[in-house]
């Protein structure tokens, strides 16, 4: 478990190459990501996914990027009655807010499930899925700007 965290750590300097390597060799399937779904003893999942889909949810005047994703044959939209998880990728999250399109000729694709903490002021009285991570090959680039 030790080097997997210290492999986890060293991410952030991985070329695009050797990230899309780590997370294929590290990628999990469709148990452990129900159990991450479900707040079932797992709160990080790491799966390759068929395909995604990115777009923007307003509510109450405040728009956010959210995402559902493919995988396994099966469309995984939210837990919750909210469209689409949320996407906290800042990468994605800029292109999707910007409205900016990206070619999607990508080989492979692999999605990092997360789960938000419990937020009892706000009413949240449960852990809920997020994405936190979308990783292609090839590599999309990130953007020069990001929104306010």
């Amino acid at each position: 478990m030790t080097q997997f965290l210290l492999d986890i750590l060293r991410i952030s300097a991985l070329p695009n190459k050797e990230l899309i390597q780590f997370v294929r060799k590290n990628q999990e399937d469709n148990e452990e990501l129900q159990r991450t779904l479900e707040v079932n003893g797992r709160s990080l999942c790491l799966v390759s996914a068929d395909n995604f889909d990115a777009f923007i949810h307003t509510y109450n005047d405040r728009s956010t990027a959210r995402a559902t994703f493919d995988f396994e044959g099966k469309t995984f939209r939210n837990t919750t009655s909210t469209p689409g998880f949320p996407l906290t990728d800042l990468k994605w999250r800029s292109y999707v807010l910007q409205k900016q399109s990206v070619l999607r000729n990508w080989s492979s694709v692999f999605i990092c499930i997360g789960l938000a903490r419990k937020e009892p002021i706000k009413g949240i009285d449960k852990e809920y899925p997020m994405i936190i991570s979308i990783m292609t090959d090839p590599e999309v680039p990130p953007l020069l700007t990001y929104p306010n």
